[in-house]
């Protein structure tokens, strides 16, 4: 047994609280270390709550003290241990945005769902060529804590504007078309778009793979008949 003398006070503290408190100790630091200070100093006060709304052996209108603050103790392990996060990989080179969606336990994520969108990266696709992503970054955008309360990080803003209206099915078929019967334009495109960052010669392919669209849809008119009597 360890005495303790504070001030006017002597503390007695046994080998079973001393246990405990070290237990606290090394659960609040292996949490810190590996996800944060937040999330372990809620798990810890969380813990602390619940020990001392069992321990609360008093009936009578105390009763209802001790169910919240059990309440209270199961809401701020959810909010802290339980959040969903949004991430975001971005390529440089061939514009690829990754929505990454995340619902994690203590960082560790237990579901995920992601979105891609990059108009370069399906036109280099449909030519057959693969981008390293030499040239990428992961940002992360915003975390709900408890999966419903937004906090830090929350990212509010447009980080890049794409319109990939012109790159339909019928336009995807085309490319998918020239790539096959030349294949030394999937390397074209990889040097001059992907590597040089060419955009003019983007504009220019852009421009002709319209025109092939308006061609493809344009129908051919039949020969005028000419009239019975008629010259």
């Amino acid at each position: 047994m360890i005495t303790l003398y504070l001030g006017y006070g002597r503390f007695h503290i046994g080998p079973r609280s001393l246990f405990a408190l070290a237990a606290v100790v090394a659960v609040y630091f292996a949490i810190a270390c590996n996800v944060g200070y937040i999330e372990a100093s809620g798990t810890v006060a969380a813990v602390l709550f619940t020990v001392f709304a069992l321990r609360w052996r008093r009936r009578g209108i105390l009763l209802l003290v001790r169910i919240l603050i059990g309440a209270t103790a199961a809401a701020l392990l959810w909010l802290v241990a339980v959040d969903l996060s949004w991430f975001r990989d971005r390529c440089e080179d061939c514009w690829l945005d990754r929505d990454i969606w995340q619902v994690r336990v203590y960082g560790m994520p237990v579901y995920e769902r992601t979105r891609e969108h990059g108009i370069l990266h399906r036109v280099a696709e449909d030519l057959g060529v693969r981008c390293p992503h030499q040239h990428s970054s992961h940002d992360y955008l915003r975390r709900y804590w408890g999966l419903v309360y937004p906090a830090y990080p929350c990212f509010n803003g447009i980080l890049r504007l794409s319109g990939e209206d012109w790159y339909d099915d019928a336009a995807a078929e085309i490319v998918r078309a020239r790539g096959k019967s030349s294949p030394a334009l999937a390397e074209e495109f990889r040097q001059k778009v992907l590597v040089a960052h060419d955009w003019q010669y983007l504009a220019n392919f852009r421009a002709k793979l319209q025109q092939s669209q308006s061609g493809n849809t344009t129908q051919p008119q039949p020969p005028p008949t000419a009239k019975p009597g008629g010259r």
